[in-house]
């Protein structure tokens, strides 16, 4: 088996795009991108985002949304939010390689998934209308199927535990929140009894905190 050390979900790649209506019934034609916006786009949003905030609420530097690897909210064309979040998938070997121990043999039927939200924001015009909800939910459900197409490939049917560790230091209450939609059900019950199905034994933990 190769080792593994890779990202879960894809650069420069579209997560969703349609239709979709919330709680209140509003329709919204939504989709999710990642490493698609250019950094004009980015820079604007960001920007509208700075000036819509009140003295007393909490700002994000803007270096969180200089890579290009941000996920991207869009509707009808518009940027309007913008998240850095990683989930990085590894094995035992480059798992203790990362935090430069020996690796154990305990863990060789382990993956590790590290997943991090660094900072999010979505524009005060589409805040409170379930759109954090949708947002959360396209990049969870993209990771999963990511994770599935890895852990099905005959060279690494020899995994029998996946580990994932959801990780973030919140800069503001929007972190906060996002971050519990990201991870609390962060696959349903559904997926959990596929993987069960297929052998795979799936838990998560998580550290979240001001």
């Amino acid at each position: 088996m190769k080792s593994i050390n890779r990202e879960l979900i894809p650069n420069n790649h579209i997560l969703s795009f349609g239709y979709w209506e919330n709680m209140e019934l509003e329709k919204f034609l939504l989709n999710v991108t990642r490493g698609i916006a250019t950094d004009e786009q980015k820079k604007e949003c960001y920007l509208q985002f700075s000036d819509e905030l009140s003295k007393s609420e909490e700002t994000l530097n803007d270096v969180y949304f200089k890579n290009n690897n941000t996920f991207e909210l869009w509707t009808e064309g518009k940027l309007i939010g913008l998240c850095q979040y990683t989930a990085i998938a590894r094995d035992w070997i480059s798992d203790a390689a990362e935090d430069g121990v020996k690796p154990e043999a305990k863990n060789e039927d382990t993956l590790f998934i590290f997943s991090e939200l660094e900072a999010v924001f979505i524009l005060k015009d589409y805040r409170n209308k379930d759109l954090a909800s949708y947002f959360a939910g396209v990049i969870r459900e993209e990771q999963f199927k990511q994770l599935l197409g890895l852990i099905t490939h005959k060279n690494n049917l020899a995994f029998k535990t996946i580990s994932n560790h959801f990780f973030s230091e919140y800069l503001t209450s929007d972190d906060d929140e996002f971050h519990y939609l990201l991870s609390v059900d962060d696959i349903s019950e559904y997926a959990k009894s596929l993987l069960k199905s297929m052998g795979f034994t799936y838990n998560t933990t998580f550290d979240g905190y001001y």
